[in-house]
């Protein structure tokens, strides 16, 4: 579940923001991050520049939240295919290099996934991938695989 905005708070479950819910609470929240009215209070400039850049923090931990979520499903459709894996773990055993193909991605948000690492220790197959986001950044994952 992604987190809300500061302006959201009336659909807040967490009962910790329930004294911020009430009409009085809400108005006074409302009244100090609103940019458009003349400001009462010396404060209030920073109260409204600070509820921006969480607002902005948000949309990144959002978007970040939504990616990652996204990547149970790849990660068990490599699970599934795994049995494609086992020549690259007879290769790697054999000390050999391997090129790992890239995978593409159609989850908004990510360029591209590529397996940047694979080794197995004898009783597991362990996959790392490099995840190749839009916003020119990478997140790595990995995962194991039992083998017999």
């Amino acid at each position: 579940m992604p987190i809300r905005k500061t302006d959201d708070r009336s659909n807040e479950s967490n009962s910790k923001y329930t004294k911020s819910k009430t009409t009085s609470k809400s108005e006074n929240i409302d009244e100090r991050f609103d940019d458009t009215t003349h400001n009462d209070n010396p404060y209030d400039d920073a109260l409204q520049y600070l509820s921006k850049k969480i607002d902005d923090i948000i949309d990144e931990t959002n978007i970040g939240t939504l990616a990652s979520g996204s990547y149970a499903g790849d990660i068990k459709i490599l699970k599934v295919a795994s049995g494609s894996f086992s020549t690259r773990v007879t290769t790697n055993d054999a000390k050999t290099t391997s090129t790992f193909p890239a995978v593409t991605s159609t989850v908004k948000g990510v360029k591209g996934v590529v397996i940047s690492d694979l080794t197995h220790t004898g009783t597991q197959l362990v996959i790392a991938l490099t995840v190749n986001l839009s916003n020119g950044r990478q997140e790595f994952q990995s995962f194991s695989i039992a083998v017999d």
